[in-house]
Order: C-alpha cells, then structure tokens, then sequence
C-alpha cells in the first residue's frame, strides 16, 4: 500500500471514530434525558440522531422506548388533570357538572382504572347529596305542614320519602306528626 493509501485509511478511521463518536453522544442524551423524564428532549435528540443515522437500532429502539413513554406521561398529565377538575367540580356550586371531565376522558382512556374509580366516587357522592337535598326538602315541607296543623299532609309527605329513604330525622318528625296528629 502507497502512501497514499494509508493517509485515506487514516482519514476513514478518523471519520468512522468521529461517527462513532456522535452516536455514542447521541444515545447518552437521549439515556440522560429518559431518566430524567424529559420524554420530549429524548424524541427530538432521537429525531436528530435517526437523520444522521437512519439505520442504526440503537437509536430506533431508544426513539421508540422515548415516544411510548412520552405518551404514557401524557396520558397520566391529562388523567390527573381531568380527576383534579372533577374534584374542583365536585366542590362548586353545581357539582352535577363534575361528571363531564370524566365522561371525556373516558371517551379517550375507557380502561383507566384512576377514571373508573373516580367516576364511581363521584356518582356515590352526587346520589348521596341528591338523597339528602331530597331528605331535607321532605323535613322542610312537612314541618312547614305541621305549623299549619296539616298533620295528614304532614304524615303522608314522610311516609312518602321513608319508603325510598331511612332516616332518623324522617321517623322523629314523623312520630312526632302522628302524635300532634292524634292529640288535634
């Protein structure tokens, strides 16, 4: 071999080395990155090394690993965020409209069990303000009977609401009724 030869030998384990080089850099950031949880710095490092090196595995599988768990982060931000709304809906002023952040992600998610869950939770809590709102609204009316001397209204709105609701309160006013009732 001419010298010649040898100095284009040189230059092509140079360039291989620097080659080398950069994809190592590049499967380093996008390592560092990952662990990180920087999902978005790791898919566009991916993205910058795949067009220097488009076939290397190293890098396809590091920029599918990135993308899946870029998506699994998402996908927990907008579950977190659509439970933290329902909560926050949950408390207002009309918690009816707690359903909704759900609903949609639901749409989105159906087989997320935090979804699922919370879903069920707030159908129990809105059922359980429903029965007492209803309760007090019954209490509400029937004393309202019982300073008018309307026993027999009285008995028959708490007899009403006892059969779809047990309640103390419901059965003290309604003793109560019964008594005033028979002493009037």
């Amino acid at each position: 071999p001419g010298v010649k030869e040898l100095a284009n030998l040189a230059i092509s384990g140079q360039e291989q080395e620097k080659r080398r080089k950069q994809l190592e850099a590049f499967n380093s950031e996008i390592e560092n990155a990952l662990s990180r949880d920087n999902f978005a710095l790791a898919c566009a490092r991916a993205d910058e090394g795949l067009q220097l090196f488009p076939e290397d595995r190293g890098l396809l599988k590091l920029k599918r690993l990135a993308e899946k768990q870029r998506q699994a982060s998402e996908k927990r931000a907008y579950v977190e965020g659509q439970i933290a709304s329902s909560r926050q809906l949950l408390d207002s002023a009309d918690p009816d409209q707690s359903l909704i952040p759900l609903e949609e992600a639901l749409k989105k998610y159906p087989q997320e069990p935090a979804l699922i869950s919370m879903l069920s939770v707030v159908k129990e809590s809105l059922a359980r303000r429903r029965e007492e709102q209803r309760k007090a609204d019954c209490l509400q009316k029937a004393r309202d009977a019982i300073r008018r001397k309307a026993y027999t209204e009285a008995i028959e709105t708490l007899e009403a609401t006892r059969k779809e609701i047990s309640s103390s309160d419901l059965d003290d006013l309604l003793q109560f009724a019964q008594e005033e009732a028979a002493n009037y």
